[in-house]
């Protein structure tokens, strides 16, 4: 056991310390490994240091670093007995060294080296059990290598192999990710065709274009139309998660006046809501400088909002949309009166694909894609999209848009 107040240590344990935020902080090892090694030549007093790291899972080592004492680059290049060494850890998993290579009996009849090494210290990087690559340090001093330097480069041999371990992680993730993403981008536009086609076909022969129906076909097709619509829905929610999370969505943001944009989505829930005999109340504040954003894009915010509320809202319920200035910024609120959100619930409201196990929940269809696109979209333009709920009490969603001042439009 060693004494933490050993003096001796503390240099030791300052370098190990900065190695690991250097290893921790680095966007990857190799990327860094230069900084490593002159703390590793520091503490050892070596004359050369070098890191030998496969790129890849079950790839051949390869040189990322080799510095010389001083800060200075050294040559990739590694000599026989150093190579030799390294061979040895590589078969064993256990670190090897020389602590005077001219007497050392392994390299008898080996050709002078033009180096004149004298100590060598070679350590693995282990990972689960197998070597993944190699740190060594090199002097041309015999002996200069000591139970101290060897623990000290023992632990950075496991700190680096650690973050190399993550380094493919996060690579694997990314190719995971790209293959999804490609994926997806290949299924819903091979899946838009045939949809719109269902789709198109259905409405011609409801509309009476290929001559009259009987209620049963009519019913028939009216089912596969609905489905067909729905289907629709999934793939655009889809491209949309898909485009959002790879930076393709495409943003063309603008200055407009809010209140003419939720006159006309509000006016496509009129037939709706009338239905169910709901009111549709907007109130915006008078003289609201115009809004930054993607007009596009914040109408199907709105209507994926303003869905919700009267999905989740009984026969007769009122939904109210307010639209006001806050902190130089548009704060849009969208609240219903209708079954509210469980804390269950709310802890997962924006995860893709997440539907609530509660029955009053269930009974409407859905894909459980909006509020997860809804929230992509406004953050992309720079807003916030949350929202606060009761179970029993209703909803309100928000959020901000930002500004533009100047001349203000009139909303009256």
């Amino acid at each position: 056991m060693h004494d933490s107040k050993d003096p001796d240590r503390i240099p030791s344990l300052t370098m190990l310390h900065e190695i690991s935020t250097l290893l921790i902080e680095a966007g990857d090892v190799a990327s860094v490994m230069d900084q490593v090694l002159d703390q590793v030549i520091l503490f050892t007093g070596a004359d050369r240091g070098y890191m030998l790291l496969q790129k890849e899972q079950g790839e051949p080592f390869e040189v990322i670093s080799a510095r010389h004492a001083g800060g200075r680059s050294a040559s990739g290049d590694i000599v026989p007995a150093v190579r030799f060494l390294i061979d040895q850890a590589l078969k064993t998993g256990q670190a090897t060294s020389t602590k005077d290579l001219a007497a050392d009996e392994r390299f008898q009849g080996w050709p002078a080296d033009g180096e004149r090494l004298a100590s060598i210290l070679v350590v693995p990087l282990r990972k689960n059990g197998q070597v993944i690559g190699m740190i060594g340090v090199d002097s041309h001093l015999r002996e200069a290598f000591a139970a101290k330097e060897a623990e000290f480069l023992e632990v950075v041999a496991n700190q680096t192999a650690m973050a190399a371990d993550n380094d493919w992680l996060k690579q694997a993730l990314t190719g995971a990710n790209r293959s999804k993403n490609e994926y997806i981008s290949l299924v819903t536009h091979q899946l838009r065709i045939p949809l719109t086609s269902i789709s198109g076909y259905s409405d011609m022969i409801l509309n009476g274009m290929v001559g009259p129906l009987t209620d049963r076909q009519e019913g028939f097709l009216e089912t596969i139309k609905r489905n067909a619509d729905r289907m629709s829905e999934l793939v655009g929610g889809l491209s949309d998660i898909n485009r959002l999370e790879t930076g393709r969505m495409k943003m063309e943001p603008i200055d407009f006046d809010i209140a003419i944009l939720l006159d006309e989505v509000c006016a496509k829930f009129q037939e709706a809501m009338d239905a169910r005999n709901q009111s549709l109340r907007v109130t915006v504040a008078p003289e609201l400088p115009p809004v930054h954003a993607d007009r596009n894009l914040i109408g199907r915010v709105l209507e994926s909002l303003i869905t919700n509320a009267s999905h989740y809202s009984s026969d007769g319920g009122l939904i109210k949309v307010n639209v006001q200035l806050d902190d130089a910024l548009a704060l849009v609120k969208i609240s219903d009166d209708g079954i509210g959100i469980s804390k269950e619930d709310q802890a997962q409201l924006f995860t893709p694909f997440f539907r609530s196990e509660d029955e009053a929940v269930r009974q409407y269809m859905g894909w459980g894609l909006g509020l997860a696109v809804a929230k992509k979209l406004v953050e992309v333009q720079g807003g916030k999209l949350n929202f606060q709920s009761q179970l029993g009490e209703g909803s309100t969603f928000f959020f901000t848009l930002p500004l533009v001042f100047g001349e203000p439009f009139d909303h009256l």
